[in-house]
């Protein structure tokens, strides 16, 4: 079996926030929850149903599984500390583009994928669109494949 140990992306501060807050509600609430419940389900174990045992603990698994992953993620770097040229887009950017054939103008923050939040503006660097913007400057233009064909991207500002 292949591991991954491929280091996580950077953070944007706000990611890290994000993450870091749901770190701590499945360490303080989440996980004592479920542990009371299993403790419960061990001590009545003719009243509980062994689907619900199983599910019980498959649920504990998957909270245990979520915590070990979001500790992974938090011991990336922070974006803010990477170096990067200025005027280049790169994690944490906030990039605007015009589409060429709409004329319709969009800003994006180049994000980690665990960050990635399109309904926020925040694409991963490995998306399509992210990973051509990543490395581009203003007055750049990009060709991006997507699943609707492909856009022409004109890059107008990096933040």
């Amino acid at each position: 079996m292949a591991t991954n140990t491929q280091r996580p992306a950077p953070l944007t501060d706000a990611g890290r926030a994000r993450l870091s807050e749901e770190l701590y509600r499945l360490k303080t609430e989440r996980e004592p929850q479920l542990a009371a419940l299993l403790h419960e389900a061990r001590d009545q174990a003719s009243a509980w149903e062994e689907s619900d045992y199983l599910a019980l603990q498959e649920e504990v698994m998957r909270v245990q599984g979520r915590i070990q992953e979001l500790e992974r993620f938090l011991a990336a770097e922070r974006a803010e500390e990477t170096p990067r040229p200025a005027g280049v887009v790169a994690i944490g950017s906030k990039v605007t583009v015009r589409d060429q054939a709409s004329g319709r103008t969009q800003s994006f923050v180049i994000v980690s994928p665990v960050e990635a939040d399109a309904s926020r503006g925040h694409i991963s660097a490995q998306a399509p669109i992210g990973a051509a913007l990543v490395g581009r400057r203003a007055g750049d233009e990009v060709t991006v494949k997507v699943p609707a064909g492909e856009r022409r991207l004109a890059v107008l500002a990096v933040e």
